[in-house]
């Protein structure tokens, strides 16, 4: 458990690592790119006017002039159409070309701007779109172009560099972070966990209290309680169909299986006879009792499927409701093997305890008819090792025993 939180607290780390250097990076790429948009904004101003001349017409000699002040290694104008109209090259351009192709004309409106790297040397390489300017004249003319020009060394190296330290400034920072916070949640963790079991540990107490509640009043002992909840929770992890979470549910259905039988009177529930057909109508409602005890608990509503079904049988012939086969909820089908095998094998004060062989072949002929067969294969096949387990136990062996068992799954309600 303490590995898996400090799994996740790791992973949260890194987390917040990534979104603070991917902010970090965004602020750079942004810095980087107000500066190209500023430094191509510049150069496009010098040369867009001696770049709108026709074809026909001579190119001003400045232009020359201003491509070898500002360095620019290769300049080309193309009209609305995309036809090439100028090109200029300097002698640097013959050793670049090879190595920074130019890329193709965008859409009207559109630019390209790319840096690449030549010999050291950091290039703006560029690509606009038509676009309309004004000539010498006043005359807006349609023009493209695509380019390369130098951009300023220093320029580029000092936003690297502060872009560089500070990605070092948010893994330190969130190292030292880590390191001295990591220390405070582990301890507020292991005390959540603390308080966390205490509360289980509550609850357990609470759902054993009400269940040996029943136990105690019924067979003046809560080893029936124990042993039915110990015999269900093996049950439905033998099923290997259940959710941590859905065994859960079922032990605390277990625990309050008889819940409303405190509302059944003692003459009716502790009678050492077969009860008449008016007090069995009484003890069937135990029933509709108990859901109603639960009803309006959150934690304890969980407990009602069981409570709702555990007389039902596989071929609809039980009570409340008659349900049949599947339509009985699985934490009821399971709980009534497990009640029915204790129930077998108790002292009562109107029978006596069956041996083990005698209870299971009770479960095996009433299969399909009182139980779901497949559940009671897989019961079978355990039996034999969890009756052992609890054979001759004590009631304080077998609350202990059941708890250790149970705890892992009640947590999760």
């Amino acid at each position: 458990m303490l590995l898996s939180f400090a799994l996740r607290i790791a992973v949260a780390y890194l987390i917040v690592i990534a979104l603070m250097l991917a902010a970090v990076y965004r602020q750079h790429h942004s810095r980087l790119e107000d500066y190209v948009n500023q430094r191509f904004a510049d150069v496009m101003t010098q040369v867009r006017v001696h770049l709108s001349t026709e074809e026909s017409e001579t190119v001003s000699e400045e232009m020359g002039e201003v491509l070898q002040q500002m360095q620019i290694p290769y300049l080309e104008a193309y009209d609305g159409k995309g036809r090439l109209l100028h090109a200029f090259g300097s002698e640097s351009w013959t050793a670049l070309k090879d190595d920074t192709p130019l890329p193709l004309l965008p859409r009207r409106g559109k630019k390209d701007l790319s840096l690449v790297e030549h010999g050291g040397t950091p290039y703006l390489r560029f690509a606009t779109g038509p676009a309309e300017i004004k000539n010498p004249f006043g005359n807006p003319v349609t023009r493209a172009f695509r380019g390369l020009f130098p951009v300023d060394v220093n320029s580029i190296r000092r936003m690297r560099e502060h872009y560089t330290n500070a990605l070092w400034l948010v893994l330190v920072t969130g190292a030292v972070f880590a390191l001295a916070l990591f220390p405070m949640i582990l301890l507020y963790y292991r005390q959540l966990r603390l308080k966390n079991r205490e509360l289980i540990r509550s609850y357990f107490g609470t759902v054993s209290a009400l269940g040996s509640a029943v136990a105690q009043r019924d067979s003046g002992t809560s080893s029936h309680s124990y042993r039915v909840t110990y015999y269900t929770l093996r049950l439905a992890e033998a099923l290997k169909c259940c959710s941590e979470k859905h065994i859960a549910n079922i032990i605390l259905g277990a625990y309050l299986h008889d819940i409303g039988k405190i509302g059944i009177p003692d003459h009716i529930l502790l009678k050492p006879g077969r009860l008449s057909e008016e007090e069995f109508e009484l003890m069937k409602s135990h029933v509709e009792r108990g859901l109603e005890i639960v009803r309006h608990v959150t934690w304890l509503s969980k407990a009602g499927r069981v409570i709702a079904g555990h007389h039902e049988k596989y071929d609809g012939s039980g009570y409340p409701k008659g349900l049949r086969g599947s339509a009985i909820p699985l934490e009821a089908r399971i709980f009534s093997v497990a009640d029915v095998f204790d129930a077998l094998g108790s002292r009562r004060p109107y029978k006596e305890p069956m041996t083990l062989d005698a209870s299971l072949a009770y479960l095996k002929s009433n299969a399909g008819t009182h139980f779901d067969p497949e559940i009671v294969a897989a019961f079978i096949r355990i039996a034999p090792e969890i009756y052992r387990e609890t054979l001759n136990r004590s009631e304080e062996e077998l609350e202990r025993m059941l708890q250790k068992e149970a705890e892992p799954y009640i947590s999760r309600l």
